[in-house]
């Protein structure tokens, strides 16, 4: 089929452009006499084959999960591969250790790759780049060309074919993708992964790369094109401008290649996600799920602490101080069992969700009280965060008074005493002996409900 020129292009097409001339700003160190190498070309190629994902059309090219931490965001990623690397299996969570067994089988070859973007992350590791390779029989150092590991994964996908011919599905994972300079990373890829834009697609486009063309030649092909040289007056043309008239080569992401990400809502440090990003991935909210974590733990004196309560009072307290994005995911407590100790649930706390307080509400340890029921507590051995008012003598009454101008100051600090004590969770989900089997968040341990007579008792 003829190609298509660019000239021809549709309104969503012009938007597709619009959006890489963007990103001309981000290869900035790659130019040409002040002129990005970075160019489209558009074409209506239909002779790959198809891709055998294509038998599961539902399954969108790419995919964010996103959500607070905790959530199973990345636990997920395994069952989402594998359901689009082998859709006739029909894997869910009840069969996910043998999702699992797959997934370790195929990590890390041509069909599933895992990578986590951060800061430090780049084009040159994502696309390709120029790199110092050292020589080991000169000891010199030369500069390359090196594909990146987003580009080599596509070009070993294209080969990737069944005994029919037909190509096989193969997933590109990146956790924490909005820890990374987005627009950065991509680069042009930010149009190409477009489902539309695929390879083989009616609307493919293709970008020219801007270092592929000026790869420097190796010492066999040095000697093999050594009278190339003298024919073009001793510099050698690159293939890549011969054949398109520019320094870069064309590339395209294949149609059966799907991109996973997963994004956590509760990062403070990262900028909101671009517009051009959201347009190009089906985002797929994980937020916690207290029913599995419904588990009874026993204090050994009658008492229970029910581990979904306490998460679910937990989460509607942070979302009333906060937003629901900074809620407590359910996967801090996916160790404990029915069997499981005070202890060990005293040292999740200890360990995870004080930290993740202290770092949600910015050290706010009022707020942080308010979230563990401490403000409701009658005995300060009782409060994980104890609060002590800041005594005159410190600084001298007078001084005092001048210094926080009349306002009453605390002190607060961790009980890590309260953690194994049962009694500390009254608020958070501890039904006390004789009191019931559960508890209601709504409600905590403690308060009258208004069935109870003035002396404690039921109302009759």
């Amino acid at each position: 089929m003829a190609k298509r020129k660019i000239t021809d292009k549709t309104p969503e097409q012009q938007q597709d452009i619009a959006d890489i001339k963007g990103f001309e700003m981000e290869l900035a160190n790659v130019t040409n006499g002040g002129t990005s190498m970075v160019t489209v070309k558009a074409s209506a190629s239909s002779n790959t084959p198809k891709s055998q994902g294509d038998k599961n059309m539902d399954e969108p090219k790419n995919l964010i999960l996103y959500g607070p931490p905790g959530t199973g965001k990345t636990y997920s990623t395994i069952l989402k591969a594998m359901q689009r690397i082998d859709p006739g299996a029909n894997y869910d969570e009840s069969t996910y250790d043998a999702a699992r067994t797959e997934f370790n089988k195929l990590l890390h070859t041509n069909r599933l790759e895992f990578i986590t973007f951060h800061q430090s992350y780049s084009y040159e590791d994502f696309i390709e780049g120029i790199k110092p390779v050292l020589d080991k029989e000169s000891g010199n150092i030369r500069y390359k060309v090196v594909d990146g590991i987003f580009k080599k994964f596509c070009e070993s996908a294209r080969k990737e074919k069944d005994e029919n011919g037909n190509a096989l599905p193969c997933v590109f994972i990146i956790d924490e993708i909005n820890r990374g300079n987005i627009s950065k990373i991509f680069g042009e890829l930010i149009t190409l992964i477009e489902d539309t834009k695929r390879e083989g697609k009616v609307e493919e486009l293709s970008a020219i790369l801007p270092y592929s063309g000026s790869e420097p030649l190796s010492d066999e092909t040095d000697n093999q094109d050594s009278e190339s040289k003298e024919e073009s007056g001793g510099e050698k043309v690159p293939e890549a401008a011969e054949n398109n008239g520019d320094c870069g080569k064309y590339f395209t992401v294949p149609s059966n290649v799907y991109i996973i990400g997963t994004m956590n809502t509760a990062d403070r440090s990262l900028a909101v996600v671009d517009t051009a990003l959201r347009r190009r991935f089906t985002f797929e909210e994980m937020m916690p799920d207290p029913e599995l974590v419904n588990i009874d733990i026993n204090d050994g004196k009658g008492g229970i602490i029910n581990v979904k309560n306490l998460l679910t009072t937990m989460n509607k307290r942070i979302t009333a101080l906060c937003d629901r994005e900074h809620t407590i995911g359910h996967s801090f407590f996916m160790k404990l069992k029915p069997g499981s100790s005070v202890k060990e649930l005293g040292g999740i706390f200890k360990n995870k969700i004080i930290p993740l307080l202290q770092e949600y509400f910015y050290e706010d340890y009022e707020n942080i009280r308010r979230v563990l029921g401490d403000n409701q507590k009658r005995k300060d051995e009782l409060e994980f965060i104890t609060k002590t008012l800041l005594e005159d003598e410190l600084f001298g009454k007078s001084d005092t008074s001048k210094i926080f101008e009349g306002e009453k100051v605390y002190f607060y600090e961790i009980n890590e005493k309260a953690f194994s004590d049962e009694k500390a969770y009254t608020y958070l989900g501890f039904v006390p002996p004789m009191a019931g089997s559960t508890a209601d968040p709504a409600k905590p341990v403690g308060e009258k409900s208004k069935e109870e007579s003035p002396n404690g008792n039921q109302a009759e």
